[in-house]
């Protein structure tokens, strides 16, 4: 991630003007279930509880630095709070959360914090 951001820095066109969204598609179950693949690793089906911990990292133009929000013990957010956080952004978050298109407990990351 640092070199990927390093590397948008040292474009002159992109850099002070890139925002970077980090966060993985969905959790992992807290235990694996019995089904190995060809390399002998045991799958996650992404069922439980645990599935919904996610992590998101930000960084850029007008995203405060350092800020660290929520943890295990105080989650905050949702996973589809990507969406109205990109739009924010890219600044047509409220064309975004009117369309009625989003998921009903999902907002925008700079809401939440």
């Amino acid at each position: 991630v640092g070199h990927i951001w390093n590397t948008i820095q040292s474009i002159p066109e992109m850099a002070g003007n890139t925002a970077m969204i980090i966060t993985p598609e969905c959790g992992r179950n807290l235990n694996p279930n019995p089904i190995q693949d060809e390399n002998d690793w045991f799958a996650y089906d992404h069922s439980d509880a645990n599935t919904w911990r996610i992590f998101t990292q930000m960084v850029g133009p007008n995203i405060p630095s350092n800020l660290k929000v929520g943890g295990e013990s105080n989650p905050i957010g949702v996973s589809a709070d990507g969406v109205p956080t990109i739009a924010e952004i890219l600044g047509f978050k409220n064309e975004v959360v009117s369309s009625g298109l989003l998921a009903a407990d999902a907002m925008s990351l700079f809401d939440r914090i």
